[in-house]
């Protein structure tokens, strides 16, 4: 008998055991950005500079970036958004724009006026875990894309780096859920800190930064911060958050 009932009692803990395990991952969810609308448009703007350093040390700051052209849903594990680096306009020549430009790069020429012109490329920040990973994507997906920057040396803007789509070999994104006041109410927005390194860039033949692909352990570095906020179809605010993964 008492053999019997150590064996029932066996039992009786692998089953609750077994229904623990299975309770606790029916109460787990995935990370998602998560909106208060069920159409949300998002844009954001940078908070201090943003920094492109190439493996021999010559970096490109901008003062400012810019992301938009994006909507998302109430609950998604990915939003996608399009940057403008300051001063973006196609085949600039003028010193009136050089002047003008919110970017600079340090290069073995000098500190110069520098352009990051978007030829068809966006962010897409995929949810994970505890914060995010940033991919170089196209339009349409299949495609390519490329920043182009360039340099204002002996008056006109001249080829340096290019970088395509692509999946950096570091690519981490720290999500922060910040506050903010519109309206006379509180809403939520999403602080984005970069720090993604091992991106495959080119310096442009013909340009005055040198020839040559490097990536990996050679590839370029990125940072800065960016808050991305939300709007409703009205116009009016409306919060978006990350949620981690539990």
């Amino acid at each position: 008998m008492n053999h019997r009932l150590k064996a029932l009692g066996l039992a009786l803990v692998a089953v609750f055991a077994m229904s623990a395990i299975a309770s606790s991952a029916a109460s787990a969810t995935v990370a998602t950005f998560t909106s208060g609308s069920n159409w949300t448009k998002l844009s954001g703007s940078s908070i201090g500079e943003q920094v492109f350093t190439a493996k021999a040390g010559e970096e490109v700051k901008c003062k400012s970036v810019s992301v938009d052209d994006a909507t998302m849903g109430t609950d998604q594990s990915e939003i996608t958004v399009t940057p403008t680096y300051g001063v973006t306009i196609a085949d600039v020549v003028t010193e009136a724009v050089a002047t003008t430009s919110e970017c600079v790069a340090k290069i073995p020429a000098g500190e110069l006026p520098a352009t990051i012109h978007n030829e068809g490329c966006h962010y897409t920040f995929i949810a994970s875990g505890t914060d995010a990973t940033v991919h170089i994507t196209p339009t349409p997906t299949g495609g390519s894309c490329v920043f182009k920057i360039t340099v204002y040396f002996l008056g006109k803007f001249r080829p340096c780096f290019e970088v395509a789509n692509q999946t950096p070999g570091k690519r981490t994104i720290t999500l922060t859920n910040e506050t903010y006041v519109s309206g006379g109410a509180n809403r939520w927005d999403v602080r984005l800190k970069s720090d993604v390194e091992e991106i495959e860039y080119t310096r442009t033949k013909g340009g005055i930064c040198g020839e040559g692909t490097f990536k990996g352990a050679e590839g370029a570095k990125y940072s800065g911060e960016v808050t991305v906020k939300g709007t409703e179809t009205e116009g009016k605010a409306t919060d978006v958050t990350f949620d981690p993964a539990t």
